[in-house]
């Protein structure tokens, strides 16, 4: 299965996985050396150049509503920033120069988890609980045997944004806006 992931926005990212191997990966952040730099122009056609054929899946995380085109064009693209339920997920077919593909995008806290979980040494199967400490996510979960999620507590809102405030009030070039 080949799959093409995308973040367009803040900390852009694409990824392009075939057959379960990574074939090519591009971090804007890491290219412009901006914090929060979204993907580029020039970016995607990278990623497109590496492709041999259609992928058989798109795939790309939630944000916020305002961040990308469904806030100007009322557009469904993604899932929003916070979610952990089934409800939190687009599936459904789209089409990509004239063929069929699938199409998936789930919330950007169910994406922390998930990753967190996948790069674990935890075998498939094994439950456990998680937090979540970034950006606008300070939470507990349970994860279940088949993956299933459950918010536990919101321990603390904003964590990110507050640490980043006490960041910022020691380094004069941070943007105190």
């Amino acid at each position: 299965m080949n799959i093409l992931s995308y973040n367009p926005g803040h900390d852009g990212a694409i990824v392009y996985l075939k057959d379960a191997h990574l074939v090519v990966s591009i971090e804007a952040e890491k290219n412009s050396n901006y914090r929060y730099s979204p993907i580029s122009s020039p970016d995607m056609f990278i990623v497109l150049g590496e492709l041999d054929e259609i992928p058989d899946v798109i795939c790309t995380g939630g944000w916020w509503p305002c961040d990308h085109y469904e806030y100007l064009y009322g557009l469904n693209v993604h899932v929003g920033y916070r979610g952990v339920t089934k409800n939190d997920v687009i599936v459904e077919k789209r089409r990509l120069l004239g063929k069929p593909i699938h199409y998936f995008s789930s919330s950007h806290e169910r994406a922390h988890l998930l990753c967190a979980f996948g790069m674990s040494n935890l075998p498939k199967g094994t439950p456990c609980y998680a937090l979540v400490w970034e950006g606008a996510i300070g939470a507990f979960y349970e994860i279940d045997s088949r993956l299933n999620i459950t918010l536990l507590a919101d321990v603390l809102n904003q964590v990110g944004n507050r640490y980043a405030l006490l960041y910022g009030l020691v380094d004069p070039n941070f943007p105190k806006d």
